[in-house]
């Protein structure tokens, strides 16, 4: 996203290279925001340029954006989105809505009808609602036209809100890289359970996703 007008200032005092990172030469501003315009017309910003990353496999991850995909989830209340040039696939840290995650629990057939359910971070450490929780996620990603590569190969259920870590800004933004310091140990826990076949044990996902929803819309 890039500003130009009379209320953009026209430079940095004495420092012409700075001035020149952030400003074109018919004086634009470049905000550093990343931003798309809506079916309506109106301008949404996505992500920051400096959040950016690619993959190992050379894809380009907007990260915000994703998050913002998946927190449109019932399922989601806060998402943290991690991947570098080390891995091929993403992982998240995913804080749920403890009332949708029981109902979703019991349709699933998880939770069985009548019965009292386990406290909220017994359900977050539980691996088959982990497993259920990341082919939701992905699910929900494919129907909003995400790609193969911005699929997420693990996750960790955060039973906590990021801001008793104190992890969001003012704005209820994710301090990234503190949430990077702070998740860091569960971060390479993830990436080894993922181990050497989890990229394509995730394309292999996506592809029974799609044949699904492709033989669904055909009934």
């Amino acid at each position: 996203i890039l500003v130009r007008g009379a209320n953009v200032f026209r430079g940095y005092y004495r420092q012409p290279e700075l001035t020149a990172e952030v400003l074109s030469e018919d004086g634009w501003f470049r905000t550093g925001d990343l931003g798309m315009f809506d079916n309506m017309g109106r301008l949404k910003v996505i992500d920051r340029k400096f959040n950016i990353f690619r993959l190992s496999t050379g894809h380009v991850i907007e990260p915000e954006r994703l998050e913002y995909v998946l927190c449109d989830c019932d399922l989601v209340s806060q998402v943290f989105i991690y991947g570098d040039r080390e891995h091929a696939s993403l992982v998240a840290i995913v804080v749920l809505d403890p009332e949708f995650l029981k109902v979703f629990l019991s349709k699933k057939k998880i939770l069985k009808e009548g019965s009292e359910p386990p406290h909220h971070q017994m359900l977050c450490i539980d691996t088959v609602v982990r497993s259920a929780v990341m082919n939701e996620l992905n699910s929900h990603g494919v129907e909003r036209n995400l790609s193969y590569y911005e699929l997420v190969s693990n996750v960790y259920l955060e039973p906590y809100e990021f801001d008793v870590y104190g992890l969001l800004t003012p704005t209820l933004k994710i301090k990234r890289y503190d949430a990077i310091r702070h998740y860091q140990v569960t971060i390479n826990r993830l990436y080894e359970e993922i181990g050497t076949d989890g990229n394509q044990s995730q394309m292999a996902n996506i592809t029974n996703w799609k044949m699904s929803k492709s033989t669904a819309k055909k009934f």
